[in-house]
């Protein structure tokens, strides 16, 4: 009884702390509602994007009272559970200041904003705004001759909310890669994926494995877009899962193909270079359908290339492996189609030859500085020219 008696005095306690906040709303007061956030806090909002840390919040509501000194906030429902609140509102008044990146119609409007909250210790900790842009079409269906501006303007917001979903998209697939800069037991890895629109079908990743040894991974699924990152990240957890089960790397390669065979829609395939090193310097690969990497020694360069067939285009596809022995000084360059195929504005190719020469050029340097002179070189051929393709590209150095 005295527990349930406590859970109500909390939820009023935060029933209370939401109607500071809406007076506050109405105030058009930035201090007090920057006040309810904590320190570390982080908002989502598709107005402005990630919001880090109670300042810029401060930032963005007074910014929001400038755009919008006319708007009115209406309190609509309210869940709470615990730390964890829903709360809704209706939003009115005259857009002067435009939504997600359209020009101001100086016309009434009217938005429903659900706002997902995280407290701590009584403060903001997370929140997650979320519009349902369908409320602002009210401002322009006054009249028939407004139908071709509403039209218009319903697809300018359409087109930003995808935007939007988009820079989200992309945000969640950096969070994907790994670690930019790796350190193992005698090698260090530097990687970096550069995707030719918000979101590409590139994937990347290394890992420690039971044994000790050491796996890294790199690959292009066909197709751009959405479509093709989903299925990047869904390889990218199918090989996670069976790296930690399976014993070799042709036997990786094969249980991902097999599981992809099964869930594969509208012809698209993936390509994929699975590595797996030990600790005296054994490199175990197996090769589906990727363009070769390039391994740099003492006795010059030499391309990895066994393995088999596309993953994907048929479930019981056999793969091959190869053993080959890294020495102190070794480089290995995995890279997508991309950086080959990385194009001027004429339409000439950067080529195997150029990776060979700008490798050979730094062959002295660590990792992560010959990552950076092979991106480096790319955008200097390319010298901006819009790109086809995802470039993707990781650099293992062997020895001290």
């Amino acid at each position: 009884m005295m527990r349930e008696k406590h859970k109500s005095m909390k939820v009023r306690q935060t029933e209370a702390w939401l109607e500071q906040r809406t007076q506050a709303f109405g105030r058009k007061d930035s201090v007090a509602l920057a006040a309810q956030y904590a320190d570390d806090c982080t908002v989502e909002s598709p107005s402005y994007g990630r919001l880090d840390g109670r300042e810029a919040v401060d930032q963005q509501y007074r910014h929001w009272f400038r755009a919008f000194p006319d708007m009115q906030a209406r309190p609509v429902d309210a869940i709470i559970a615990g730390d964890q609140i829903a709360h809704t509102m209706v939003l009115e008044g005259i857009d002067t200041g435009g939504f997600l990146g359209q020009a101001p119609t100086a016309k009434p409007f009217r938005l429903f904003l659900v706002n997902l909250l995280t407290l701590k210790d009584g403060k903001i900790l997370y929140e997650r705004r979320v519009y349902d842009i369908t409320g602002l079409l009210l401002q322009l269906a006054g009249s028939p001759e407004n139908a071709d501006t509403a039209q218009v303007y319903r697809t300018r917001l359409e087109a930003a909310r995808v935007e939007h979903e988009l820079r989200i998209a992309a945000q969640i697939q950096q969070t994907l890669l790994p670690e930019r800069r790796y350190s193992g037991p005698g090698f260090e890895v530097a990687v970096a994926s550069l995707p030719c629109r918000a979101i590409g079908g590139d994937f990347c990743d290394h890992f420690e494995l039971p044994n000790k040894m050491y796996a890294f991974a790199l690959g292009d699924v066909s197709g751009k877009g959405p479509p093709a990152a989903l299925l990047a990240a869904e390889v990218q957890g199918i090989l996670a899962a069976h790296s930690q089960t399976a014993a070799t790397a042709s036997e990786v390669v094969s249980r991902v193909n097999h599981v992809l065979g099964r869930r594969i829609v509208e012809s698209r395939f993936a390509t994929m270079f699975l590595g797996q090193l030990s600790l005296d310097g054994g490199l175990t690969y197996s090769n589906a359908g990727h363009n070769p990497p390039l391994l740099f020694s003492r006795g010059g360069v030499r391309r990895l290339e066994a393995g088999g067939l596309i993953l994907g285009a048929f479930g019981d596809a056999e793969y091959a492996e190869e053993t080959v022995r890294l020495h102190e000084g070794d480089v290995l360059v995995v890279f997508s189609d991309g950086v080959t195929e990385a194009m001027t504005a004429d339409g000439d190719e950067f080529g195997e030859d150029r990776v060979v020469s700008c490798i050979r050029a730094y062959a002295g340097t660590a990792a992560s500085q010959l990552l950076d002179c092979l991106l480096g070189t790319v955008r200097e051929f390319t010298a901006g020219a819009p790109q086809s393709d995802d470039i993707t590209a990781m650099v293992l150095r062997y020895g001290p």
